[in-house]
């Protein structure tokens, strides 16, 4: 809302929507926040897949900057980028392993600026939105698959079934270790490390 209000001709071309659940104060504080800075905005709350849907679609830019970023991934991002949409996003968490030409990542130490200076250049750059929606929508099809997500899921149970000797060491040892009154800090765990590494 700041980074949109700091900018007299920002401010009159963006139509700022929230969409989903949000509590009672939280919306009153955003709409005073909204009428503070001059910015235009319209609050949803909950709504359905399919009026979620036509919410995408309507809208030019969709900014998923969330701070601080917790997730392992983000499924507002991914169906930003299935839709085509130019994607704001931290350049933190998950974010920053997506690749630089698909979404348009800011600062979070400077989000205000940075939103402000993404949103001013989306604007006045009209084909190149489209084009970086479009290079967005390919990545996110070719990666977020349920595919491409059972192929990681057989890798990794593959790769902790390979390790089951070394977890089975651990485990031994561990037990006699604890039996025995020895702590973590003992110099005896960094010998039990070296030895289960040679089993790998």
């Amino acid at each position: 809302m700041r980074a949109i209000g700091a900018d007299a001709e920002l401010a009159s071309l963006v139509h700022y929507h929230l969409v989903g659940s949000i509590p009672g104060i939280t919306r009153e504080n955003l709409t005073a926040l909204a009428v503070e800075h001059g910015v235009t905005l319209r609050i949803h709350g909950r709504v359905s897949d399919e009026e979620l849907a036509a919410a995408i679609d309507s809208s030019d830019v969709i900014c998923c900057v969330r701070l601080p970023s917790i997730e392992a991934a983000s499924a507002s991002a991914i169906e930003a980028m299935l839709s085509a949409k130019p994607t704001i996003v931290a350049d933190t968490g998950f974010y920053s392993e997506l690749p630089d030409d698909v979404v348009i990542k800011i600062d979070p130490d400077e989000p205000e600026s940075a939103i402000a200076a993404a949103l001013k250049a989306l604007s006045e750059d009209p084909a190149g939105a489209k084009a970086l929606g479009d290079r967005a929508r390919n990545f996110a099809r070719k990666t977020f698959t349920g595919a491409r997500y059972a192929k990681a899921l057989l890798a990794l149970a593959e790769e902790s079934e390979a390790c089951r000797g070394q977890r089975e060491i651990a485990r031994a040892f561990g037990a006699a270790y604890a039996s025995w009154g020895i702590r973590d800090s003992s110099p005896l765990i960094d010998d039990v490390a070296k030895l289960i590494d040679y089993f790998d």
